[in-house]
């Protein structure tokens, strides 16, 4: 919500919801006003100062800080009985010269202050004997938990701080209220004039009506209200007052937008949530894929490395072939010269010996030297005639035996 309401012309066009959100607590102080000394602490554009005066007060005093303010406060709502002053709350002297007063507002003021228990002080230094002090505050808990900070905000009050916080000054407070947004439906007039606007001023703001019967349901179980889920705390001091409500009628297609754009967004949310499920399973598709690849791409290196052993071995074979080739090639070499070397030497001692061969062949006493070898040996003529008679005899014995038997 707005910080504060402008009534500038054009410079914020009306919304019945932020009007009743900021007026809500003036008209729950206008019981209070009459013939009374009011402070407004914090009046900013000076409308709720102007509703105080209209609601029975004998004067009332607006203090703001924002000299901006004062003067569009001054030319709005300047009226007799009614005074706007720049002032900083948290110093006494700015409004100590118009005190003391009957009845004092500070409306979703110290949140914005570092010192609250100054301004507080100052608010019960400012009251006269029997006197009225109404303070609220705003619950921004719930922005502050889901971490959005209102930067004009100096600190964020559950309702048991800042009661804690206003009692420690003030004493006992004599009533707790809560504001909180409302629901339901209105049965008016045909030619009830709040039922319809040709004007987009803020200045409609300015014109509540009360409504002669009123009634309340409780609320929905999923919507209950508690102090943590509530708008504002409102708290009064030496003085109760009943309980409020402004409400502003809207038609029924813009109520039904809402419930409208709700359906919308069901239809947009489920079908994102299909999508979601959709990208799930294609996302473990791809996960389960990727793992197939990866297992592939393990396997692959596996056999890389496998072929790079093989290759490595072959090399190393290759290189050892190589090795003993070239030495077998040596050795052959080698080889091949020594036996050269031993091919022109025994030519060379055949030579040699044929020569001697053919000399001693051609000698005398080689020819005497055969003749007795051939002898010695029974190869020769004499001998050979001696093995022929040596038969025959033989023979004739064994042709004798056989006839003699």
């Amino acid at each position: 919500m707005a910080e504060r309401l402008s009534f500038t012309p054009g410079a914020m066009p009306y919304n019945a919801m932020l009007a009743a959100e900021h007026v809500a607590r003036y008209i729950l102080a206008q019981p209070l006003c009459g013939g009374k000394r009011v402070l407004d602490i914090a009046c900013g554009e000076g409308y709720g100062t102007s509703f105080l005066k209209s609601s029975g007060a004998a004067s009332v005093v607006g203090i703001d800080i924002s000299g901006e303010a004062i003067a569009s406060a001054k030319a709005r709502f300047g009226q007799t009985g009614v005074t706007f002053a720049v002032g900083d709350a948290l110093s006494a002297k700015a409004v100590r010269q118009f005190g003391p007063f009957d009845l004092i507002t500070c409306f979703e003021t110290i949140e914005h202050v570092a010192d609250p228990g100054r301004l507080l002080g100052n608010l019960r230094n400012l009251m006269a004997p029997d006197g009225t002090i109404i303070v609220s505050c705003p619950n921004d808990s719930l922005e502050a938990s889901r971490g959005i900070k209102n930067p004009y905000h100096q600190r964020t009050y559950t309702l048991k701080e800042f009661r804690e916080t206003a009692e420690a000054v003030l004493g006992p407070a004599t009533q707790w209220l809560l504001g909180t947004p409302l629901t339901g439906l209105t049965i008016l007039d045909c030619d009830t004039d709040e039922l319809r606007s040709a004007d987009t001023a803020m200045d409609l703001a300015l014109r509540p009506v009360p409504l002669e019967r009123s009634f309340m349901l409780p609320a929905q179980k999923d919507q209950s209200v508690e102090p943590e889920t509530s708008t504002f705390f409102v708290g009064l001091w030496n003085a109760t007052v009943p309980t409020t409500q402004l409400v502003a009628p809207i038609s029924r297609p813009s109520y039904l937008e809402y419930w409208l754009e709700v359906e919308r967004l069901r239809k947009v949310n489920a079908a994102q949530n299909a999508e979601i499920e959709h990208l799930r399973t294609a996302a473990a598709a791809q996960n389960a894929e990727m793992e197939h690849l990866r297992a592939a791409e393990a396997a692959r290196n596996a056999e890389i490395e496998g072929l790079k052993k093989v290759d490595a071995e072959q090399k190393a074979e290759i290189d050892y072939c190589r090795e003993l080739a070239r030495v077998s090639e040596e050795r052959a070499r080698e080889i091949r010269r020594i036996a050269a070397f031993e091919k022109d030497t025994l030519i060379a001692e055949v030579t040699k010996l044929r020569y001697f061969h053919d000399v001693a062949y051609q000698s005398r006493a080689h020819r005497a030297a055969a003749a007795y070898i051939r002898h010695a040996s029974g190869d020769g003529f004499v001998a050979r005639m001696l093995r022929l008679f040596r038969n025959i005899a033989a023979s004739g014995r064994r042709t004798l035996r056989r006839l003699a038997r």
